[in-house]
Formats: C-alpha cells, sequence, structure tokens
C-alpha cells in the first residue's frame, strides 16, 4: 500500500505518547497530524478529514470514547476509522469504544514491531469497504 498519501490524526494527552507514534508512523512515511485531547481530535478531524484516527480514551477535556461518538454523529467524519489506544483495557471499556464506533483496539505500549502491518491492515479493511 502507498502510504505518502494516508494521514493519521493521534489523540493523545500525553505528549511522550504522541511523539512515539509521530516517529513510528513517519518512518512509515504516513503524514501526521497531533490532537492533545478529544475535543481537538474531533475539531481536527472535521477540518483535515484524516484517513485515520488513532485515539486514547482517557483524555482531558472530551475522552476518547465520547470523541469518537461525536465523530460517527457527524456526516464529514463519519466514515473515518478510529483505532483505540489504551494502556487500559477492560472488558467494559473495549465494549464502549465498539459502541462508539472504534474499529480497532490497540494497548499501550504498541508493539512497534507488528503496528505498521495493523495499521495497513485496518487501512485496507477500510477501504475495501468503501469501494464494495
Amino acid at each position: 500500500m502507498d502510504t505518502h498519501a494516508i494521514r493519521i490524526l493521534v489523540a493523545d494527552d500525553n505528549a511522550a505518547g504522541r511523539e512515539l507514534m509521530r516517529t513510528l508512523l513517519q518512518m512509515e512515511d504516513y503524514v501526521v497530524y497531533e490532537a492533545r485531547d478529544g475535543n481537538e481530535a474531533v475539531e481536527m478531524a472535521r477540518r483535515l478529514r484524516p484517513d485515520v484516527v488513532l485515539m486514547d480514551v482517557h483524555m482531558p477535556v472530551l475522552d476518547g470514547i465520547e470523541a469518537t461518538r461525536l465523530l460517527r454523529e457527524d456526516p464529514l467524519t463519519r466514515s473515518i476509522p478510529v483505532i483505540v489506544l489504551t494502556a487500559s483495557a477492560t472488558p467494559d471499556e473495549r465494549r464502549l469504544a465498539v459502541r462508539a464506533g472504534c474499529v480497532g483496539y490497540l494497548f499501550k505500549p504498541v508493539d512497534m514491531v507488528r503496528f505498521p502491518g495493523q495499521l495497513d491492515q485496518w487501512l485496507r479493511v477500510d477501504q475495501a469497504a468503501v469501494a464494495a
């Protein structure tokens, strides 16, 4: 897959987490945007319409679950896949993420070896759904 035009919004309140994701994604030639909270993520997704959003769950202002719900309710952003990034992985949190409309779930710390392939797989599935 040609990743040069793939735009990814990373929403995480932790600056070190955003930096790690940015570095990893840029090594794979993705274009990376960063949001510090859920509200900023929703605003940026509406404005930039990235190809995918990597969304932390626990953030100030607006958490990742509610931000995902807002993205799903908006016709401009409802088709953007959202992948949850979280250090906590309770079954309840996973159910909430799926109900909110997340298409994937990644645990922090991200497995840097497997992550590019996982992301590529999610993008392929989403693009195949759009083409169908």
